[in-house]
């Protein structure tokens, strides 16, 4: 697949790190005070929500074609691309082929290394897939930093403002399912503007799924005005409810 920003994004030899707090098994972020992850029960709540939520192990098992783009808004820690990997291996060691996956992540404040090894540090059952990642994570910049944990998936993390970044991101192929998954609206409501989500509709094709932990009403009422079918399901733990969404 090819990826390319067609223009609008500030050139930056050097980007803004986010400032992490890590208090336990709970990491947060002071700037939107708001949390990256509480562990009690985070892998669970990243596996129903994302990868239940847009059906991707029925998907990747039955899907014809030879490449699946899935895009995010808010890479975070990388909580959701490491279950993504693990149920990646989980398949493959089920039998059958999967179709190259591309894992197109937009995030505003990237950890420096470090800190992104003491957040993923946290969850155990993912050091498989943290350490193949920590081996090739690196920030050289704004723009796209392309990254190749394992064969058959691709991270293209975009560092820069999700407005920016999804206004100039051109795929050769359509995005197949979001993973919405920035900080709480409350907290950071730019990134689930009306403009950011028709941007987001814009890349997708009749199909397109989308999950996101929230249900708020801005949210949910913009992703139906750019184009999306929401609606709400049951969540995980102690969020009763999440949305999931399709393009019609």
């Amino acid at each position: 697949m090819e990826i390319s920003l067609a223009s609008g994004i500030p050139s930056a030899s050097d980007p803004e790190y986010a400032t992490i707090s890590i208090d336990g098994e709970t990491a947060g972020s002071p700037v939107f005070d708001d949390v990256y992850f509480s562990d009690a029960g985070g892998y669970l709540e990243s596996e129903h929500v994302f990868i239940r939520g847009n059906r991707l192990p029925e998907r990747l098992r039955t899907g014809n074609g030879t490449e699946f783009v899935i895009g995010e808004t808010g890479f975070g820690t990388g909580r959701n691309l490491l279950v993504l990997m693990k149920l990646l291996r989980e398949l493959r060691e089920q039998g059958g082929t999967l179709p190259e996956i591309h894992f197109v992540t937009m995030e505003k404040f990237p950890l420096r290394p470090e800190d992104l090894k003491k957040a993923q540090g946290i969850f155990r059952n993912l050091s498989r897939e943290a350490g193949l990642f920590q081996g090739c994570y690196r920030i050289a910049g704004s723009g796209i930093q392309t990254m190749v944990p394992e064969p058959g998936i691709t991270v293209h993390l975009i560092i820069g403002d999700v407005l920016d970044i999804s206004t100039a991101l051109r795929l050769s192929r359509p995005v197949d399912a979001w993973f919405l998954d920035g900080f709480s609206p409350a907290r950071n409501p730019d990134m689930w503007s009306l403009p950011v989500m028709r941007n987001l509709f814009r890349l997708s094709i009749p199909g397109t799924t989308l999950a996101t932990y929230t249900v708020s009403g801005t949210v949910r009422r913009n992703l139906n005005a750019a184009g999306f079918a929401t609606v709400k399901v049951s969540g995980c733990g102690r969020k009763r409810e999440m949305t999931v969404g399709e393009v019609p």
